[in-house]
């Protein structure tokens, strides 16, 4: 994929965004042994928790955390998925 340009003018819209693409672009595939990440490993552990944490910030002082963690841990497992694929292509 290519760069994501917005059409929306959002300036709490376009941070929510970046800051999640920032924590999923870190996700990764396999842990410190060697082994590929699933839901136990504790990087998707902690990129699913920084997801649920992730606030969507509005001026009225009262952030939202609207991520539930099987939301999160989708993006996780989707991104990890993502990354598999673009790597065998590159084989």
């Amino acid at each position: 994929m290519g760069q994501l340009k917005l059409k929306s003018s959002s300036k709490a819209f376009a941070k929510f965004v970046t800051d999640m693409d920032n924590i999923l672009s870190k996700v990764q595939t396999h842990d410190v042994e060697g082994n590929k990440s699933d839901s136990t490993s504790e990087s998707f552990v902690n990129s699913r928790d920084s997801l649920v944490n992730l606030e969507l910030d509005f001026r009225d002082g009262y952030p939202s955390k609207i991520i539930n963690l099987w939301v999160a841990a989708d993006f996780v497992e989707d991104e990890i998925q993502s990354l598999e694929e673009k790597n065998e292509k590159r084989d």
